[in-house]
């Protein structure tokens, strides 16, 4: 059996409410955008006493909504 598939999501875009200053609060945020794609296949030989299955997955994001924490580092 070999199989392909496609998707696509999203999540919505907003406003940071975790900014140090309020005019940063007014920056939108856009919508980060995913599509994903996977490849593979699945087979069985010997009898079906092997099997054997592979797959290969990639994710392209546009405007990734990541979240930095910064540690203040002094002893």
């Amino acid at each position: 059996m070999a199989y392909l598939s496609w998707s696509e999501g999203f999540k919505s875009g907003g406003f940071d409410s975790k900014v140090g200053h309020a005019a940063e609060a007014d920056v939108p945020v856009s919508e980060e955008t995913a599509t994903s794609y996977e490849i593979g296949f699945k087979s069985r030989w010997l009898g079906d006493s092997l099997q054997l299955n592979a797959s290969g997955f990639r994710t392209d994001f546009e405007d990734l909504q990541l979240i930095t924490l910064l540690f203040d580092q002094a002893t």
